[in-house]
């Protein structure tokens, strides 16, 4: 199965041009922009991307893809060497370290079919879909984390509505003197460390060095901290991944 994956992506990625337009001028139809956040039909997607990106070898390998919804609040645990794509709707993403990122489709820029055919992970699998594990640390803190099983990023989202700071230890899943990204996502959310205090809103980000110790939050609204599994902190250089296949 695996072999068989893997010639048929090479197939769909090598057609001449002049076929890729055809098939994706006929998957192109009235209509299919938009419908893909309601029914993630693999034709419907594929149509989608055609609307899009006419012409792209990338709409047809989609069709070797599994098509994933997602409702608000899950998420998709992608393995290195998966081919991937973001098709609608607006996500948010932990990538842990790599030595390179491969690209198969939907982009002007350059496809290394032979390249990205060494690195792809062509194991055939279904999606692993990650709803979150809430607890409530404290009051007016609730945390909601992934458990994506990856030794390099942990994952929490936190709904924190509190007027006084509130410490963040490790009960969102990252560790406490490990670095941290958090994001806002709603709201506004006074992030303080031992090296100060800093306001993030929707779309805001800010990057909390490992020395910076524990968190505190305080103010109304909703984040993502991004770090580092349990006693990981330490572990400053992050070990070699395999190198990752992105559509």
């Amino acid at each position: 199965a695996e072999d068989r994956l893997r010639r048929g992506l090479r197939r769909v990625l090598d057609l001449p041009d002049a076929a890729v337009r055809g098939a994706t001028a006929g998957l192109a139809r009235p209509g299919a922009v938009g419908v893909v956040d309601r029914d993630p039909d693999p034709y419907r997607v594929a149509a989608h991307l055609a609307s899009h990106a006419p012409g792209d070898p990338g709409v047809l390998a989609s069709l070797l893809l599994h098509p994933v919804l997602l409702a608000p609040g899950e998420a998709l645990a992608v393995a290195a060497g998966v081919p991937h794509c973001y098709v609608a709707g607006t996500g948010l993403e932990v990538m842990a370290a790599s030595d390179n990122v491969l690209r198969a489709g939907l982009t002007d820029k350059l496809v290394d079919v032979d390249e990205l055919l060494g690195a792809l992970a062509a194991t055939p699998a279904g999606p692993r879909v990650l709803r979150p594990v809430s607890t409530e640390p404290a009051a007016g803190i609730a945390v909601r984390a992934y458990a994506t099983g990856d030794a390099e990023a942990a994952l929490a989202v936190v709904d924190v509505d509190v007027a006084e700071p509130v410490a963040l230890l490790a009960a969102a899943g990252a560790s406490d003197d490990g670095p941290r990204t958090v994001v806002g996502l709603s709201g506004a959310v006074g992030i303080g460390t031992g090296a100060g205090r800093r306001g993030v809103g929707a779309g805001e980000s800010v990057l909390v060095p490992d020395e910076d110790g524990p968190l505190t939050l305080v103010g109304r609204g909703t984040v993502a901290v991004v770090g580092v599994p349990g006693d990981r902190g330490q572990e400053r250089a992050p070990r070699p991944t395999s190198r990752g296949g992105a559509a």
